[in-house]
């Protein structure tokens, strides 16, 4: 008898799919895994306990100005970059040596940068300034940059070494100021070049990523000092504080207004006397 032929069909195997994982685990996994590939501990799921770390503003530099040490919080931030900006002999280097002051009493270390030679033309005068603010010159790295990418450059390297050489506590550096700090290529070219327009916002674009990349892993924390411009339209008026971002102009572009966290900005008293 001829047997019935049938037809069999061999089912495969359906792929075990996983199972979809949490959101916040699948976020953490992805986290540690970008952590390894891209060597860096910045990167974190927000709800990871070592977020808080990441995201922590080790220490604060007082201004020594009450009004604005409460609107900052206590000062200037670790791991960022902050600006100082006004007219000539409006206070900004003594600000600057009241933070090398603060800094101290911490016990951090300044790297400051002189361009404008505001500490002193020499050894004798630059004692006197630092004794009358009370700032211990052994911790104090004193510069006086050859150009403005040396300075920058310079920078991130001493906050690197020291770290690298065990230092824990806060690292201030401070640009006095950019506007005579030239770019390496305006040192080098004829005054008349075109190429030197331009070459301070240039060099500020493409060089402060950087050093904020470098402030924010070594927290660090770095001051920049520029006098203001007069505008066409009119004279810098410290007493329209509401607008003044739209009405100063520095050297550099808007480089240093977009990088920097903090901008203080200083003004001159006009004093009017009788007779």
């Amino acid at each position: 008898m001829e047997g019935r032929s049938t037809n069999t069909t061999t089912l495969e195997p359906t792929p075990q799919t996983k199972p979809e994982e949490p959101p916040k685990i699948l976020a953490e996994k992805v986290a540690a895994i970008l952590r390894k590939e891209y060597k860096s501990n910045n990167i974190v799921a927000l709800s990871e306990a070592k977020a808080a770390k990441v995201l922590q503003i080790q220490y604060r530099v007082s201004t020594g100005l009450t009004t604005a040490d409460k609107i900052l919080k206590g000062g200037l931030a670790s791991a960022r970059l902050h600006l100082l900006v006004g007219p000539e002999s409006s206070g900004k280097t003594s600000e600057c040596l009241e933070l090398c002051r603060q800094v101290q009493a911490q016990g951090g270390i300044v790297d400051y940068k002189d361009a404008e030679r505001s500490l002193g033309e020499d050894n004798e005068q630059v004692d006197s300034l630092l004794d009358a603010y009370q700032i211990d010159r052994s911790r104090i790295i004193y510069d006086r940059p050859k150009h403005l990418e040396n300075a920058l450059s310079s920078f991130r390297r001493s906050a690197e070494l020291l770290r690298a050489n065990g230092h824990t506590g806060p690292i201030l550096g401070i640009l006095d100021s950019v506007k005579l700090c030239a770019p390496k290529a305006s040192m080098d070219s004829d005054e008349t070049d075109p190429i030197r327009v331009g070459l301070t916002a240039a060099v500020l674009g493409d060089r402060l990523p950087l050093l904020l990349a470098t402030a924010d892993e070594l927290q660090a924390t770095f001051v920049f000092v520029q006098q203001v411009s007069e505008k066409i339209k009119g004279k810098y008026d410290s007493s329209a504080l509401d607008s003044v971002l739209d009405d100063i102009s520095i050297k550099g572009g808007h480089a240093l207004l977009h990088t920097a966290s903090t901008i203080m900005v200083f003004g001159k008293r006009k004093v009017l006397r009788k007779g």
